[in-house]
């Protein structure tokens, strides 16, 4: 990454890309005329009644503005993934075309890999012979991955087309349209010449890397106008992981993608316009619950999203006999048990709130949600802010034999979603940096599609002004439980 950053000092033309300045001479708030009349033979058809996702489809394969990087910003249910992928797709249809397409983790880059052979895979136009070398994707692992006992969990179609199964070194991967890869491998590839013309790089979840993180997948790369960088993520969800406080308020905590996005270049204009050559703002959300969807909708996004989920999704729990108002499917139990401090991690549990959990999975095991609705194990995700409260609700499940039942931190569920969410919140008598920060509790509660269910101590939770704004809508209508 000090590489990168003396790179990019020694480099004007990546310099000004990276920091463009605002011209209102270029300033184009429609989308260009090659992008409007060039049609799609739609991998996903789906894409077709969504006209943000196909705005961002046809301009990033029109080739988008060379002022900046192409931004997709993609809240939490919008479709991200789905757009980058048919992007990706309708690009490597093109002749001539390169791409690389990264992000900061593994897991999220085994994701979009998966996506992306899925499609391959069913799709006659990428019909090939398999035992060429000339395939379409390749899914670069490090050497230090492949020692890892961890790939037992990568998709099989992903290790299929992986550099474990075909390529041993990383420079036949030239012979690849789309290279998958994590950003501290491409910037390792960029280092020693490995990453040959490259015409499109993708960094998805870009929110979520630093900004010298991301610098690894552009300043070797990107040499020329050729080249079109497009970053996809939110910047309102969880940001790049910075140990040291000091570091985070020197401006290291900011993306390379919240950056731009607060640029006057990236602005939204009144009536919600903004330049369709530069970035594409997703908006409908088909995974959750119209009124799960108006929680983190008012609180984190302007009221800017349209609740879209399809109306099985919206009656799956309106006969849930928990639910005073059917309409409503959001509760919060409130539970005073007491936060105590594991001694050897120093990370917090809360014993009468993991009890409170397993019973209202239990419940929902046993009963299902009425009129019929059965709830399986893996219908449901159990987030807790600490580590500790983790091992503590895997243990009693473990003892019940619910094993299915997903349990983790908010990092582990970025990204994921499940038809019902309970939340421990853990903190009880005591303040907590998770109450705080707005984009962990984003990310909690647009994870679930069909149910919410937080359970913690109101009085110690409402010193966040966003956690007091959920309890009242559930006392408002309700579901505030004080049992």
């Amino acid at each position: 990454m000090f590489e990168a950053l003396d790179f990019l000092q020694a480099s004007p033309t990546i310099r000004n890309y990276l920091f463009p300045l605002h011209n209102k001479q270029d300033k184009n708030l429609q989308i260009s005329e090659f992008a409007r009349s060039n049609p799609f033979n739609l991998f996903n058809t789906s894409i077709a009644k969504n006209v943000d996702q196909l705005q961002a489809i046809k301009q990033i394969v029109a080739g988008p503005n060379t002022l900046g990087p192409y931004i997709v910003f993609g809240p939490p249910g919008t479709g991200k993934t789905t757009t980058i992928v048919e992007a990706i797709l309708q690009l490597c249809l093109l002749n001539d075309t390169r791409i690389i397409v990264t992000a900061g983790s593994n897991s999220a880059c085994d994701a979009i890999a998966l996506r992306i052979c899925e499609c391959i895979e069913a799709d006659a136009r990428f019909r090939y012979d398999r035992e060429s070398p000339n395939r379409v994707l390749l899914r670069l692992f490090s050497e230090t991955r492949k020692r890892e006992e961890d790939l037992n969990l990568v998709h099989p179609l992903v290790l299929k087309n992986s550099n474990l199964e075909f390529v041993k070194t990383s420079s036949r991967s030239n012979s690849y349209r789309i290279i998958v890869a994590t950003l501290c491998k491409v910037g390792i590839m960029a280092r020693i010449g490995g990453t040959g013309n490259v015409t499109h790089v993708f960094i998805d979840e870009a929110a979520a890397s630093s900004e010298p993180e991301s610098l690894l997948a552009i300043v070797r790369i990107k040499e020329s106008n050729k080249c079109h960088v497009i970053l996809s993520g939110d910047p309102k969800q969880l940001g790049p992981v910075i140990q040291s406080r000091r570091a985070s308020s020197l401006g290291l905590g900011q993306s390379l993608m919240e950056r731009l996005m607060a640029s006057e270049l990236y602005k939204v204009h009144d009536g919600g316009k903004y330049d369709c050559t530069l970035q594409t703002r997703l908006r409908r959300n088909y995974r959750s619950h119209p009124e799960i969807v108006r929680l983190f909708n008012k609180l984190y996004y302007n009221n800017d999203l349209i609740a879209l989920a399809p109306s099985q999704r919206i009656n799956q729990t309106a006969n849930w006999p928990m639910l005073r108002n059917s309409k409503f499917p959001i509760l919060f139990q409130a539970t005073y048990g007491i936060t105590n401090r594991h001694p050897l991690s120093f990370s917090s549990y809360n014993e009468l709130e993991a009890e409170v959990v397993c019973w209202y999975v239990s419940i929902l095991l046993h009963n299902g949600l009425g009129n019929g609705v059965k709830v399986k194990q893996a219908d449901i995700g159990v987030i807790t802010p600490y580590l500790a409260q983790c091992a503590l609700l895997t243990h009693k499940f473990r003892e019940r034999h619910q094993l299915k039942v997903k349990v983790g931190t908010v990092e582990k569920f970025q990204g994921h979603e499940k038809p019902i969410i309970i939340a421990s919140l853990v903190s009880s008598f005591t303040g907590s940096d998770f109450v705080s920060d707005p984009r962990r509790l984003n990310v909690l509660i647009s994870r679930p599609m069909s149910l919410l269910i937080l359970i913690g101590n109101p009085h110690s939770l409402c010193q966040s002004e966003d956690i007091k704004f959920i309890i009242d809508q559930c006392h408002l209508h309700g579901h505030l439980f004080n049992v």
